[in-house]
């Protein structure tokens, strides 16, 4: 290799080390507007779907984390609130999470479990409507 093609090559991996790097710092140190909140989230799954196709979402401004080994984090409006949500690409399932009120260390769960009362009530609705 010649020296401009190695000038080429270190000076774009200096370029996406810094890009990198500069996002990364403004993910987790940089200061947060008044009115905002820095918010790290840890999921719970017990659902057979994957982590990486939940999500939380804010319910004011639907801004999205997406997870990555059960946490996300996500700089919202201190009054917002969040709930966990499947990826919208998903769009024949809905996952119905709670609201919670946002805060510094957030848990949200992913249960997609049945109680026994859910079963009969879907069992008596499916008798009732002939399917």
């Amino acid at each position: 290799m010649n020296k401009t093609a190695i000038s080429i090559v270190f000076g774009a991996f200096v370029l996406a080390a810094a890009t990198y790097g500069a996002w990364w710092w403004n993910k987790n140190f940089a200061p947060v507007s008044d009115g905002y909140i820095r918010v790290e989230v840890q999921l719970i799954n017990s659902c057979p779907v994957p982590s990486k196709f939940f999500a939380a979402r804010s319910t004011k401004t639907h801004k999205m984390g997406w997870f990555s080994g059960d946490q996300t984090t996500m700089v919202v409006r201190a009054d917002e609130k969040l709930e966990l949500v499947l990826d919208p690409k998903f769009s024949g399932v809905t996952y119905a999470g709670y609201k919670i009120p946002v805060s510094p260390q957030m848990v949200l769960s992913a249960d997609c479990s049945s109680s026994v009362r859910q079963k009969m009530v879907i069992d008596t609705m499916r008798k009732r409507f002939n399917e």
